[in-house]
C-alpha cells in the first residue's frame, strides 16, 4: 500500500524509514522487491544504499532525474496492465515529498497518477515530508494514499492534513507516532525502532551487491543554464562553500533554485560530488569569469 509519513525535524521519520527498509531488506529477496530511492538532500543517509541489488538505479537526488523515473514508472504502469503482471514489486522512496512537489507543478502531478494507478499492478509509494501544505500533500494524494504515519507535528492543523484529525501535535518526538489507516480508520499509537546510521551501515555489507548493468536509464538531461550560474560560482569559489542554503542566502533566491544551482555547479566541474554525508569539496581554486564576459569588458574599456 502506499504510505505517506510526516513529522517535523526531530520526529523519527527519517529513522523509521531506515528500519523500514532494512526490516524490508531482512525479508524478502531483491528478486520480489526493487526499491527506487528519491532523497533530494545531496550527501544524505539514503547514499548507503547505493550498490544493492535491491535497487533500480542509484539514489536520485536532482529533479529532472526524479521526473525521468517518473515517467518511466507511469510507462511501467501501463505495460503490467497490458501484461497482467505484478512482479517484482516496486517500492518508490521519496524522502522530502514537498522538494519534489515544489519543484515543477506540472511534473508533480505525473508522482499523482503513480500513487493513483501503481498499487493495481505492484508499483508502492512511501513519502515522507516535514511539510504536510495542501500544496505538498495535494488533494490526490491524500485521496489515494491510505496508510498514513504522523510523528510530532508543529500543529494540529498539520496532523488533521495526515491523520484526518487532531492529535499528533501532542506526541513526544523521537519516534513517538500515531499509525492510521484511511479506509478502516484503525488507528495505533508506536513506537518507530532506533537504528543508528553506524548500525544501518553495518546491515548492508550483508546484503548482496549489484554486478549487472542498471534497469532504469536515466539520460542526460540538456538543462538551460540558470541565469544565476556565474553569480553562484563566484561566491562558492570565494567563500569555499557550496550548499543549497548557502546559495539561497547569499543570492536572495528560494532552496529549490539553489538546488538546480548546486547540480549545475556539479555538472560543470565547480564542486565535488557528494560522498555520504560530508559535503561536495569546492574543486576551484579561485574564479575566472566566461570569456564572453572578459572580452566584453574589454571592449567597454
Amino acid at each position: 500500500k502506499n504510505i505517506l509519513i510526516s513529522g517535523a525535524t526531530g520526529s523519527g521519520k527519517s529513522v523509521f524509514l531506515h528500519s523500514f527498509l532494512i526490516t524490508t531488506l531482512l525479508n524478502t529477496s531483491f528478486k520480489d522487491v526493487q526499491f527506487i530511492l528519491i532523497d533530494p538532500k545531496m550527501g544524505g543517509e539514503m547514499e548507503m544504499y547505493n550498490g544493492l541489488s535491491y535497487l533500480f538505479i542509484p539514489v536520485i537526488h536532482f529533479m529532472e532525474e526524479a521526473y525521468q523515473i517518473f515517467s518511466w514508472c507511469l510507462e511501467e504502469i501501463e505495460r503490467r496492465e497490458k501484461s497482467n503482471t505484478t512482479n517484482p514489486s516496486i517500492v518508490l522512496v521519496i524522502d522530502e515529498l514537498a522538494d519534489v512537489m515544489l519543484a515543477d507543478a506540472n511534473k508533480s502531478t505525473m508522482l499523482e497518477k503513480i500513487v493513483k494507478e501503481g498499487s493495481k499492478v505492484g508499483i508502492y509509494t512511501i513519502l515522507s515530508t516535514s511539510s504536510p501544505r495542501d500544496t505538498v500533500v495535494t488533494d490526490t494524494l491524500q485521496k489515494y494514499i491510505k496508510g498514513r504515519i504522523a510523528g510530532a507535528l508543529p500543529s494540529s492543523a498539520d496532523s488533521i492534513t495526515v491523520l484526518g484529525e487532531q492529535g499528533a501535535e501532542e506526541l513526544l518526538g523521537n519516534g513517538d507516532m500515531i499509525f492510521k489507516n484511511i479506509d478502516t480508520n484503525e488507528k495505533i499509537r508506536v513506537q518507530a525502532p532506533w537504528i543508528s546510521t553506524e548500525e544501518t551501515e553495518k546491515f548492508l555489507e550483508g546484503f548482496s551487491k549489484n554486478d549487472e548493468e542498471k534497469y532504469i536509464k536515466i539520460a542526460e538531461v540538456e538543462e538551460e543554464i540558470d541565469p544565476l550560474f556565474e553569480d553562484a560560482k563566484e561566491v562558492v569559489v570565494k567563500y569555499r562553500r557550496a550548499s543549497a542554503s548557502f546559495l539561497q542566502r547569499r543570492l536572495q533566491i528560494g532552496y529549490n533554485r539553489g538546488m538546480r544551482l548546486m547540480d549545475q555547479l556539479r555538472k560543470h566541474g565547480v564542486i565535488a560530488p557528494f560522498k555520504g554525508t560530508k559535503p561536495g569539496e569546492v574543486l576551484l581554486d579561485k574564479y575566472e569569469p566566461p570569456i564572453e564576459s572578459k572580452i566584453t569588458k574589454e571592449e567597454d574599456v
